[in-house]
């Protein structure tokens, strides 16, 4: 099976976002990838503030005319697609990971568990979470999905580590402070943390981070596309700070 992993550099809007996936959908359908597989919260970045004036301008619904419109281009290119997403549902919203399959129907949608997306001061009837692990197939191969904070979640790691699945695929979001040793602090220090939980799952894991600017006190989105073995072993990766789509065929 040939995975699409993508970096993207987050641009200013929504729908710039969505012409970039729709772009990197293009060229990994034109090389042949099976699965194309986007960060967390890819259409818009990690930019909620916790008011829902503001957040519900970042968020779509399941069934909005932008998410047919990715239907349509997995229909058409006969590739599936996963991306991260705030998602409103009425009056509420989740931080989402969606899976479309290669003839466009929505397989999976994942609500993040974790809390970590909002500061607990948000309204707790507003800004929730989920609490279901789906399972589903692609190409006759099993993924299931935590997004960023659910990872460092125990209790999350032991449901994965009991589902029969094949994969666990990883979406996130993180920064770090850009100074002249970032990434030997992200290869020893940080980047580590996530190995270790990833290796508890049991699974194959793919992991991708957006990339953003540097905000005013030097922390940037820093990007990184990983495929780690079940043992925790790095088998394929994408340099920090680079956008692009890391290439992989890999056979669980």
């Amino acid at each position: 099976m040939k995975f699409a992993v993508v970096t993207p550099m987050i641009e200013e809007t929504l729908v710039k976002n969505l012409e970039k996936i729709e772009h990197f959908v293009l060229i990994a359908s034109a090389k042949n990838a099976d699965f194309i597989i986007f960060p967390e919260a890819v259409l818009t970045g990690l930019i909620n503030t916790d008011e829902p004036e503001h957040d519900f301008q970042l968020a779509l619904e399941k069934d909005s005319l932008e998410i047919q419109k990715l239907q349509q281009i997995a229909f058409k290119e006969n590739i599936a697609i996963a991306f991260g997403y705030f998602e409103k549902v009425n009056h509420t919203l989740y931080d989402s990971f969606m899976c479309i399959n290669s003839v466009g129907k929505i397989i999976a949608n994942y609500r993040r568990i974790s809390l970590g997306w909002h500061d607990n001061h948000a309204d707790k009837s507003i800004y929730l979470q989920g609490n279901e692990i789906y399972t589903f197939i692609i190409k006759s191969y099993s993924f299931t999905c935590l997004i960023c904070g659910d990872l460092f979640d125990e209790n999350l790691i032991d449901r994965i580590n009991k589902t029969n699945s094949d994969y666990l695929l990883v979406p996130f979001a993180r920064a770090i402070e850009i100074k002249s040793n970032y990434e030997d602090f992200w290869e020893k220090e940080e980047f580590p943390f996530y190995i270790k939980q990833c290796n508890k799952s049991g699974k194959h894991t793919i992991l991708t981070n957006y990339i953003s600017p540097i905000d005013k006190d030097k922390y940037q989105y820093v990007g990184g596309a990983y495929l780690l073995s079940k043992e925790g072993e790095i088998l394929h990766s994408q340099k920090l700070l680079t956008e692009g789509i890391l290439y992989f065929t890999h056979n669980a």
